[in-house]
């Protein structure tokens, strides 16, 4: 079979590429589609990508497609009893490897790998191993890795994932390929969380949150930053808190530049005295300010804080771009000055009565 690229295929055709439980990464899957349908696929990948950017589905979904029993269709099927086990992490021949309670994956986690490595598989044809961060393996780890690597028995494959795949050996790297999994559009994830794809009770909050507090159903989607697992997350009020109440704050310091109100009165005390929290408050005023700026140059700029484009826009008309631009750059002068230990309150009030 032929070589082909996603632009060949309509939608619902991409929808069937190796499992229509990946969300986006059409052109990823249209190669690993093919490369699966002709026996191409390499024994050993590195899937580099953010925490719930899908790595591990993709691991799990080339893994199937190698195991599936229904050969004639579209692998994975999802529904013979190899794939069911594999995606419901039922099956002995699928090994995850993790640091569990370490700092990194250590020399004994690989060298139980060479162990049993010649142990034929129990269920499937085939055996897979899913290490987790391996970009935090030690060099020893990785160096007695490579002797596993190179010539592993035919029915072993390896599944290297990590955020940074500069972070491992170049020896690791060039025998390998890298896959890179792209951060997801909010639009796919608001359906993904929505759909019949997540539990019940995950679909249920957050169709409720989507039909009773819209803005906070949007906080969730733009602070998901293209990651299923981190949106996911944010379905708890408790961990999306935090980020309501910084929003809330960038939001209250746009309005008091927008009607010349006392900035420092309004809000000196809404603002952290503990340093980490102070300086992810003074990200989300850059934000808003970025996108304010963005859009005084194109109304179609991508945008980072707001999710209503028509009323950022009107936020926006309201200011000459050279204002945007200098609050822009105090704000960015003490997030700098705080994370190089000056002192936050003095740093704070310096900031607000300058503006």
């Amino acid at each position: 079979m032929g070589r082909f690229t996603h632009a060949e295929y309509g939608q619902e055709v991409l929808m069937s590429l190796l499992g229509n439980n990946i969300i986006g990464n059409e052109a990823l899957r249209a190669k690993l589609y093919s490369e699966i349908k002709s026996g191409t696929l390499s024994h050993a990948y590195i899937i580099e990508g953010k925490k719930g950017s899908g790595r591990h589905t993709l691991a799990k979904n080339i893994i199937a497609a190698l195991a599936c029993e229904n050969k004639g269709g579209t692998v994975p099927c999802g529904s013979c009893k190899s794939c069911r086990h594999i995606f419901e992490d039922k099956c002995p021949d699928v090994i995850t490897i993790n640091k569990k309670d370490k700092a990194s994956v250590g020399i004994e986690a690989i060298r139980n790998i060479k162990s049993e490595l010649l142990v034929v598989p129990n269920d499937l044809e085939i055996k897979a191993y899913i290490i987790e961060e391996s970009d935090l393996m030690t060099t020893s780890a990785q160096n007695a890795f490579l002797l596993s690597m190179e010539e592993p028995p035919k029915f072993v494959s390896f599944f290297l994932l990590c955020e940074n795949a500069r972070s491992m050996l170049e020896t690791i790297r060039s025998r390998a390929p890298i896959l890179r999994t792209e951060p997801i559009p909010s639009e796919m994830i608001g359906e993904y969380i929505c759909s019949d794809k997540v539990p019940d009770k995950l679909r249920e909050s957050a169709l409720s949150l989507k039909r009773n507090e819209p803005s906070e159903f949007d906080t969730v989607l733009m602070a998901s930053d293209g990651s299923i697992g981190r949106a996911i997350e944010l379905l708890s009020p408790r961990a999306r808190k935090p980020i309501s109440d910084r929003r809330a704050l960038a939001e209250s310091f746009i309005e008091a530049l927008k009607t010349n109100s006392d900035i420092p009165v309004l809000l000196f005390n809404r603002f952290s005295q503990k340093r980490e929290e102070l300086i992810l408050q003074l990200e989300f005023i850059k934000s808003a300010l970025r996108d304010l700026i963005l859009l005084k140059k194109s109304e179609n700029a991508p945008l980072g804080f707001y999710t209503d484009r028509e009323a950022a826009l009107d936020i926006s008309s309201m200011f000459f771009e050279r204002k945007l631009v200098s609050v822009f750059d105090l704000v960015d002068t003490a997030e700098t000055s705080i994370s190089k230990n000056a002192n936050v309150k003095l740093t704070i009030i310096s900031l607000l009565t300058k503006i």
